[in-house]
């Protein structure tokens, strides 16, 4: 989201004036927001537009990051400051030292990912929908909504911060390093599964093994996001998986 974007907003009257840092609005990602101001955000846009749109939720934000990769950044394992905005004098893995920007940079600065998402690494931090919540298996139920998820990591984090798995927690605050992103629905998980019916019946089986071996992957992923997210995309796309996995892996994504 971006200064000329939330501007709109305040033209408005529906947002609030929020300083640049004196770095520039325009094509700048927009800055000192709160969750709050976010949310506010979205709901005046959801107005204007007649269209359903919201924060990511955390998973979401994550999926888009990765557009179908699997590597710790879209491109590769390493991350150099000419692919992303971050302190560049820290490295990741075999990359090399780069530029500190102590700034944030116009929002198509760098190369998009596949999916044609700009700085889905770096630049800012960006606030999701999700309360914070604790991976640990033994605490799958513990949300602390003081906090909110945030990801993507900034201009101001060291690279090991950037990675599409990375997430960090901060309270409704504001400051120069945490902008937002903002989704608009378009179907829903009822729809999702009604598609992945209709592809297993245009599909004959083609065999109890191939089966087995989705059912297998789901008891061996258990509640590892993950593994969970890479097994959706692979049974989305097989007529072998069956609409039971299927519903299994969303609802472990979803907890």
């Amino acid at each position: 989201m971006t200064f000329e974007e939330w501007d709109a907003c305040v033209a408005d009257m529906a947002c609030e004036q929020r300083s640049d840092a004196g770095w520039g609005r325009g094509r700048r990602p927009a800055i000192n927001v709160s969750w709050h101001d976010a949310k506010s955000y979205v709901a005046w846009l959801t107005n204007k537009t007649g269209k359903p749109y919201r924060l990511l939720t955390e998973e979401e934000h994550e999926y888009v990051a990765r557009a179908g990769t699997e590597t710790p950044f879209w491109w590769g394992s390493t991350i150099s400051s000419s692919q992303a905005n971050y302190d560049g004098r820290f490295v990741f893995g075999e990359g090399a030292k780069g530029q500190f920007r102590a700034r944030t940079m116009p929002v198509d600065s760098f190369n998009p990912n596949p999916w044609g998402l700009y700085q889905v690494h770096g630049n800012v931090s960006e606030w999701t929908g999700d309360c914070y919540k604790s991976y640990a298996p033994t605490a799958q139920t513990n949300s602390d909504c003081r906090s909110r998820v945030i990801r993507g990591g900034s201009w101001w984090d060291i690279p090991i911060s950037l990675r599409s798995g990375s997430r960090d927690r901060l309270a409704d605050s504001s400051d120069n390093k945490t902008g937002f992103r903002v989704a608009r629905a378009i179907g829903n998980l009822a729809s999702l599964i009604d598609r992945k019916a209709k592809a297993v019946a245009a599909e004959p089986e083609r065999g109890n093994p191939d089966r087995a071996y989705f059912t297998e992957q789901l008891s061996k992923a258990a509640y590892d996001k993950e593994r969970l997210r890479t097994l959706r995309d692979r049974c989305m796309a097989s007529s072998e998986c069956s609409i039971e996995v299927f519903r299994v892996i969303n609802k472990r994504l979803a907890n």
